[in-house]
């Protein structure tokens, strides 16, 4: 049996697949950027909870800030395993709120995990899970972190997203 590398579902404007997925983009909310499909290599249109391939053809799935807008992410997780061997997952915190905001800057979500309730979901799919916690605000506030210990801390237990790899 061949493999295709890598499929990217939810691409946008920014494809890291040898095949790459997502939505049309006109009219729709998620889309920060609007980009034209013909320009990207290999592009489908298609849902992620409804992929056009056939089982374990790819080595490997990206699905970057994906499940968070899905109505049903359960199904969409049982689609990509159906699809690939492994599964590369980038999900945001709930705890995503920067430190001077206020209100939700994340609008367009329809769901938000901590890690354990991220497990729980994953757990429903796949038996091999591996989740580790991002926080992009360290850069920003990191050398504060050294004259106030709260702000490390904090800045250590709530992250900002999560990276997730998941095999079978």
């Amino acid at each position: 049996m061949s493999f295709y590398k890598s499929l990217d579902v939810g691409c946008g404007a920014n494809p890291r697949g040898n095949v790459n997925v997502d939505l049309y983009p006109k009219d729709r909310r998620q889309c920060i950027t609007n980009y034209d499909p013909k320009t990207i290599q290999n592009f489908i249109i298609a849902d992620c909870e409804h992929l056009p391939s056939r089982d374990k053809i790819f080595l490997k799935s990206y699905a970057f800030s994906v499940l968070e807008h899905l109505e049903n992410p359960l199904s969409g997780l049982k689609e990509l395993n159906r699809d690939s061997r492994y599964v590369v997952l980038r999900v945001p915190s709930s705890f995503n709120v920067d430190l001077f905001s206020f209100g939700d800057t994340t609008e367009t979500h329809i769901y938000s995990w901590n890690e354990k309730t991220l497990f729980n979901l994953l757990n429903f799919v796949f038996i091999n899970i591996k989740i580790q916690c991002v926080n992009r605000r360290i850069r920003l506030y990191g050398r504060l972190g050294k004259y106030f210990s709260i702000l490390k801390y904090i800045l250590k237990r709530f992250p900002t997203y999560y990276e997730v790899i998941c095999w079978n």
